[in-house]
């Protein structure tokens, strides 16, 4: 036999209510958000990475902890924190433990960092990562080319590719060039 559920805006709302009253229950006289400490002061310029378009962070240098201030009578669990990284052009966030080992893309990304107790308080700080391409195109052309005109003209016209210039970068680049002469 089958049983169909039916949930109303009323069944949810008092489950709501039942949830929240169990987790404040726990932790009545927690009124206090983490405290925030560490972390970088203001936003942060980097390069790319050698031969990369993106920038891999480091170390423990940007990274923020925090205290649960809670009464010492009235400890709590269940404490997190997040960081959201918004890449460059993206609107939802990766959310990481750690900026150690990410891969920043060039470009600005918001880091935004959230601790939150058991009783839903919280509290956040964001700092964004610029990263900028310092590192110039390289270009290889060929070397000059001596050639005759075409019979009866007063032109050469040359088909191939084998004078097209070539280049590499570590992001990417669009080569263009012009004749002249």
């Amino acid at each position: 036999m089958k049983k169909i559920l039916h949930f109303s805006r009323i069944s949810i709302l008092l489950f709501s209510i039942v949830f929240y009253n169990n987790v404040y229950a726990s932790c009545p006289t927690d009124h206090f958000a983490p405290v925030i400490t560490g972390g970088p002061v203001g936003n942060q310029s980097v390069n790319t990475d050698a031969g990369q378009c993106t920038y891999t962070h480091s170390g423990p240098a940007w990274n923020y902890s925090f205290t649960d201030v809670d009464d010492a009578s009235n400890p709590t669990t269940g404490n997190s924190f997040t960081y959201n990284v918004y890449d460059p052009g993206s609107l939802s966030p990766n959310s990481v433990s750690t900026l150690n080992g990410y891969q920043f893309k060039k470009g600005t990304t918001l880091v935004v960092y959230i601790a939150q107790d058991a009783c839903f308080n919280s509290d956040s700080r964001s700092f964004n990562v610029i990263v900028s391409d310092n590192q110039s195109p390289t270009i290889t052309c060929p070397s000059n080319q001596n050639v005759n005109t075409d019979n009866n003209l007063c032109t050469y016209t040359h088909s191939g590719i084998l004078w097209d210039a070539t280049g590499t970068d570590n992001c990417l680049t669009v080569f263009s060039y012009s004749l002249s002469g």
